[in-house]
């Protein structure tokens, strides 16, 4: 052994209860309150008590400085050691700090042991993009959301940018797609760190009614909206040939989905829907209307985006 190792009194005597964490050296955030767990047992009773001092040098520990911990079968219950580190911490600030345990059956069987907080100033590490693998159909909306990490997994407040391979998306992370078929990449650069991170987008290759259907075979006719502009309510009223999926939301101008009048599959026939706006306020809103065709080979596909205004 190297020198700076004091190695004296080593297995001198048998060890019986026994007290200690993972490692001999934390590396712990500034600024946070954590937690360490301490592993307890006494090999010589099977069933005691132990009487645990704890100490720090730099007062940084919660937990009070003496505690029980209760042996069952020379197992003692999993403990855990609470800190708070100052905010003012300066980095790799050292703290040393004790562990005593005593067992209550027989004071001469106790052990001590030490271990140091190291400190560290957290630093983003990694991104986290939500949802990271979505499947959409043409003019479909996803909201996005990134959130940012440190070395200790703790959150970490960032500036999310965002960008896109196909589609279209907002500053706040509302992704439009388009209508060109393949697989796309929306991708969030934290504006401080230049960290990113990206999610896959699927967009089926999918084949326009109005480009691919003669009037008579169209499985839909265009919806109506009325009276438009209206003043409380509005009728939207569309006819189905075929049974079909349908889909039909109302969006305000920014691109935020408001209501979902529709979701799901619809027998042939004529549809009304009702769009109620009395708590919204006057100005322009849009309606985003889809439908695949149920007896179609491929899910031949229409979708349609009409304007809405609300005047009192």
């Amino acid at each position: 052994v190297s020198g700076g190792v004091d190695f004296a009194g080593w297995l001198e005597k048998e060890v019986s209860v026994f007290a200690g964490i993972a490692r001999d050296t934390v590396i712990a955030p500034v600024g946070r309150k954590d937690s360490i767990a301490i592993a307890f047992s006494n090999w010589a009773e099977r069933d005691d008590e132990l009487n645990v001092t704890l100490s720090d040098d730099r007062g940084w520990l919660l937990t009070p400085s003496s505690v029980k911990v209760r042996v069952a079968d020379h197992q003692g219950d999993l403990d855990y050691l609470h800190y708070s580190m100052p905010g003012q911490t300066a980095e790799n600030t050292a703290n040393r700090v004790r562990i005593v345990a005593v067992s209550k059956k027989n004071t001469a069987n106790s052990f001590s042991t030490s271990f140091y907080l190291i400190a560290r100033k957290p630093v983003i590490t990694f991104l986290n993009v939500y949802p990271d693998h979505v499947e959409v159909m043409p003019g479909d909306t996803v909201e996005f959301t990134a959130s940012g990490y440190d070395q200790f997994a703790y959150g970490f407040p960032i500036a999310p940018v965002w960008t896109c391979s196909g589609g279209t998306i907002t500053s706040d992370g509302l992704f439009i797609a388009g209508n060109q078929g393949g697989s796309y990449e929306v991708t969030v650069t934290d504006r401080e760190s230049g960290l990113s991170t990206s999610a896959r987008v699927e967009l089926p290759a999918v084949t326009s009614l109005q480009d691919d259907f003669s009037a008579s075979m169209a499985p839909a006719m265009l919806l109506k909206a009325y009276p438009n502009p209206f003043s409380q309510s509005v009728t939207l009223h569309y006819h189905l040939s075929e049974p079909a999926e349908v889909v039909l939301q109302i969006y305000s101008v920014s691109g935020q989905r408001l209501e979902t009048l529709a979701d799901g599959f619809r027998p042939a026939g004529d549809h009304v829907l009702y769009w109620q706006a009395d708590e919204m306020p006057d100005g322009l809103y849009f309606y985003r209307f889809q439908i695949v065709e149920a007896s179609a080979e491929g899910g031949r596909f229409h979708s349609e985006t009409g304007k809405l205004l609300l005047a009192r």
